[in-house]
């Protein structure tokens, strides 16, 4: 076993609940920072999902496991991350670069405008990172490889229960009764977290339609045929429709080149009430919800020629309040804490974003009585950022499934004006300043720099308190004590 690369001057005994991305990431993080680590997972750890496909003409119900691997979005951020981690060397076999985007009107199959290389080039010179892609599997399978070697305890097939408070301690209790204590709890349960409710005490509502993401597995072959949907096939391109109530993203899988991949987010009408809070996979697209009648060509034979339809529908729920609970000693991270919809561009870069601020400030804790202050500089560190994408996502999801009207004037002006720079003889620099302000605000976002920059100012006044014998007595002291040092740093932090 590997030892930790960070020794710290007491050991904590930490609980991540959930195995996914965001967990394994965290888990990684706060091992590297030399904590005792044990994740619990309540799925049994296989890579294949166990589905049900219903055959009307035979009468008779179809289980049969099935491997997925889908695409993830690796904006800037997210591919900086990957490096401050240490996982950019195990990647490389299965990412790929990102060197034009196309957008495309999902509805008449006319072009928007592209995104040249020249545009990437200037965000990644910017962002110090690069726009890319990966399989979501397979950085699975890495962080998992990386827990094991760095010598993180992972429990399969162990459902949590709930959460209980202890004076000393806090405690996850399982659905078999059994309880296990730590220091502190890591909520990495996802989009439906169950530990989401230990944080943030009012039931959070709907804030909007549900969203339904329909996921299309294609053979390449079969693209290679249709000389209208060969040209889809470039490795460095991102394909994006955007239609009334849909939007549309096609992606090759870098590593199984034979693959490529379709996935439509898109509202779902009230006469749709089916509710899949997990991926599930359905016979054809007709029990998705989605009108397929109204998308353009192409989309409609990318649908028709794949092989593999699994959906997905969510409630779209709003930002926490919160990310911690310091009686308790939980934090949040990934979908739990974030409420971003799976998919959405941000996702996967905010639990690598979680994931290293986790382990930089939990490598400084040097007592347990430091717990409670290091707890809520992660909050005061994350959720404002949080908030910000949150916020980012859903007008970018609002604008990309808008209906014909002035929403969608002005966002197909927008994308004009970045994608034609040269004929409007503006600089790239200027299309890249003037139409994508909003997005570099969170694409060229450095979490590293962030947590560096608040330990810098405010770090020294928490070690000087333990040492001076100040107690921290509850939630609402610490979080003002916190507060009153760093308020400045919500100015220039995160504008």
């Amino acid at each position: 076993m590997n030892q930790p690369a960070i020794l710290p001057q007491e050991v904590l005994q930490i609980i991540v609940v959930g195995a996914g991305i965001s967990g394994l990431a965290a888990a990684y993080g706060l091992r590297k920072s030399g904590h005792d680590v044990l994740i619990v997972e309540k799925t049994d750890g296989s890579e294949n999902y166990v589905c049900l496909l219903r055959i009307p003409r035979i009468s008779c119900d179809l289980f049969f496991f099935l491997e997925t691997n889908e695409t993830i979005p690796s904006p800037p951020n997210m591919t900086q991350m990957l490096a401050k981690l240490g996982l950019t060397r195990s990647c490389k076999s299965f990412f790929q670069r990102t060197r034009r985007c196309d957008f495309i009107d999902a509805n008449s199959g006319s072009l928007i405008g592209s995104l040249p290389a020249k545009l990437f080039q200037i965000v990644a010179r910017d962002a110090k990172a690069e726009y890319g892609t990966l399989e979501g599997r397979s950085l699975q399978d890495v962080l998992r490889r990386k827990c094991e070697e760095s010598g993180v305890n992972i429990r399969f097939s162990t459902p949590v229960a709930g959460v209980m408070e202890d004076i000393l301690s806090t405690c996850v209790e399982l659905e078999n009764g059994e309880k296990l204590y730590a220091d502190l709890i890591v909520g990495a349960d996802g989009y439906n977290s169950g530990l989401r409710s230990h944080v943030v005490f009012q039931e959070q509502p709907e804030i909007g339609p549900k969203v339904g993401i329909l996921r299309v597995s294609i053979p390449t072959k079969r693209l290679q045929q249709d000389p209208n949907l060969r040209p889809l096939l470039a490795l460095d391109s991102w394909e994006t429709w955007f239609g009334t109530g849909v939007q549309c993203r096609f992606l090759v899988l870098p590593q199984q080149r034979e693959r490529c991949e379709a996935v439509f987010s898109y509202t779902i009408t009230s006469e749709f009430s089916q509710i899949c809070n997990k991926w599930k996979i359905i016979e054809d697209s007709s029990m998705s919800g989605l009108d397929v009648s109204a998308l353009e060509p192409r989309l409609q034979k990318l649908i028709k020629i794949g092989d593999r339809c699994e959906l997905r529908v969510i409630k779209t729920l709003p930002p926490a309040d919160t990310l911690v609970s310091i009686p308790k000693k939980i934090i949040l991270v990934g979908s739990a804490a974030h409420s971003l919809a799976p998919g959405t561009h941000q996702d996967t870069a905010m639990d690598l974003e979680d994931a290293y601020t986790l382990g930089f400030l939990f490598s400084k804790l040097q007592n347990k009585d430091q717990l409670p202050k290091i707890i809520s500089v992660y909050d005061e560190i994350r959720h404002p950022h949080a908030l910000h994408v949150h916020k980012f996502e859903v007008s970018r999801t609002m604008s990309s499934k808008a209906p014909p009207g002035p929403l969608r004037s002005v966002r197909d002006e927008r994308l004009r004006k970045i994608c034609h720079y040269n004929h409007e003889k503006t600089t790239a620099e200027e299309a890249v300043l003037a139409g994508w302000g909003p997005e570099l605000s969170v694409v060229t976002y450095d979490a590293s720099a962030a947590a560096q920059d608040w330990w810098n100012q405010y770090g020294l006044w928490i070690i000087d308190e333990e040492e001076s014998g100040e107690s921290v007595v509850g939630e609402s002291e610490v979080r003002v004590s916190v507060k009153r040092k760093s308020e400045s740093r919500h100015i220039s932090f995160f504008c």
